[in-house]
């Protein structure tokens, strides 16, 4: 056999992919992307809400000392303002520490305990569109989630 012959019996490397192979390739990322993102999303919403708990947790701790200080949770606004969420105390009583949520209290029973309610800033959590603490502990929630242990997060 000639040189020639061999060069053009063994040139037969094939270089790129095959329209089937590379349609076959979309479809698996597709396939693995539409299952992963609703589970990404979830994981996002989850992290959000920790926005809200965290806010209500700082307000709550605020309103326990100020109460102990106190001797009741009558005259507490001054407490809730200065939380310190963030290094701006104007801030603290208005928003969560990441301003995804609103928070909001309000005193009960003539100052012998009070609501803590986060709220939703944007309208794209419809399972937890608020949080609620009260002064008992008693977690909460609005929207359309069955449990408001989902919406802690627990």
């Amino acid at each position: 056999m000639s040189e020639s012959n061999k060069q053009t019996i063994g040139n037969s490397n094939q270089h790129g992919f095959t329209l089937i192979e590379l349609i076959v390739t979309i479809a698996i990322i597709s396939i693995i992307a539409g299952i992963a993102w609703p589970a990404f999303e979830g994981q996002l919403l989850k992290q959000k809400r920790k926005d809200a708990v965290a806010g209500l947790m700082i307000v709550n701790q605020a309103l326990q000392k100020c109460r102990s200080d106190n001797g009741s949770y009558a005259n507490t606004n001054n407490c809730v303002t200065n939380a310190e969420f963030e290094a701006d105390p104007a801030k603290a009583a208005k928003t969560s520490p990441d301003g995804r949520y609103t928070i909001a209290v309000t005193i009960t029973g003539g100052g012998s305990g009070f609501d803590i309610t986060a709220t939703k800033n944007q309208a794209n959590d419809s399972e937890c569109t608020a949080l609620t603490l009260d002064h008992l502990g008693r977690k909460g929630h609005t929207g359309t989630a069955s449990d408001a242990n989902r919406c802690w997060g627990e």
